[in-house]
């Protein structure tokens, strides 16, 4: 039997784009902003590259600590769910356990290359900076988040704006009725379209494959080639093949191989396990 329940998608925030861009460029800045020296005595400095390199590890540590954890607090706490609680979450381990920590480490460093911390502008400038910069990086996941959840709002108002609960089918010359999670997958042959069902069993169909396509629920079902429509419950398992191609196995179906072109597959498998 197939299952109507779908698993929500996570979301896909920018860091695994720019991440490895913005961290190290929040880390070179940091220097400048919280160092009150003029940039030509800056970078005169004898410890200048070494805090280019401890800034710039600072930031990408601080950055990969806060890309899991709000992929951890997704799981924990979803931002839908109970947004007072996710928030409070992700201002104490997203801004306030980074900040102290990453104070700790620009105190041992100091310690390192003998600076005294009181002729430091770690309280003045690296202390509030940190915190701005932390909450700048805590927003940006948030935003990124709200604009996640507006394009999926939109793609299922559009879904159920276009698909349907139930579809017709010929039994000889009667017609009845059966759910949509029941359709297992659409075939083309011969310019001939055959239902399949969940309970193994096939009907013949009128219309063409892309007008199944276009009135189908998209989380659900998918067109893999010219030939097939697929229910993501009827896939017993995906191969990949010499040729990049995919190898589509459903279940209960002992005909031709199905493959999805190589220009699809990368597609194919975002919707698949999402």
């Amino acid at each position: 039997m197939l299952k109507d329940s779908h698993k929500n998608p996570a979301p896909t925030y920018f860091d695994r784009k720019l991440g490895w861009i913005i961290y190290p460029i929040l880390g070179i800045s940091f220097i400048f902003f919280a160092n009150d020296n003029d940039f030509k005595t800056l970078i005169q400095l004898p410890s200048f590259k070494w805090d280019v390199v401890f800034s710039i590890f600072a930031a990408s540590i601080t950055g990969f600590y806060l890309a899991w954890l709000t992929r951890y607090l997704d799981k924990k706490h979803p931002w839908g769910k109970d947004l007072k609680k996710r928030n409070s979450w992700q201002v104490l381990l997203g801004i306030l356990a980074p900040l102290f920590f990453s104070i700790g480490l620009e105190v041992i460093y100091l310690q390192a290359i003998d600076i005294n911390i009181r002729q430091s502008g770690i309280l003045v400038l690296e202390l509030p900076l940190s915190f701005l910069y932390l909450f700048i990086i805590n927003l940006l996941f948030y935003l990124n988040y709200i604009s996640f959840a507006y394009q999926k709002n939109l793609r299922s108002k559009s879904t159920k704006t276009t698909s349907v609960e139930n579809v017709k089918i010929l039994e000889g010359t009667k017609e009845n009725l059966i759910p949509v999670h029941h359709i297992s997958f659409i075939r083309s042959t011969e310019k001939t379209l055959w239902l399949h069902t969940s309970q193994d069993k096939q009907f013949f169909q009128n219309g063409t494959l892309n007008d199944w396509e276009a009135k189908l629920p998209k989380q659900f079902f998918y067109r893999l080639n010219r030939q097939f429509i697929v229910h993501r419950d009827a896939i017993e398992n995906i191969e990949p093949t010499a040729t990049r191609r995919l190898k589509v196995v459903l279940k209960n179906f002992n005909g031709e191989d199905i493959f999805i072109p190589k220009t699809k597959a990368t597609a194919f498998r975002n919707w698949w396990q999402s």
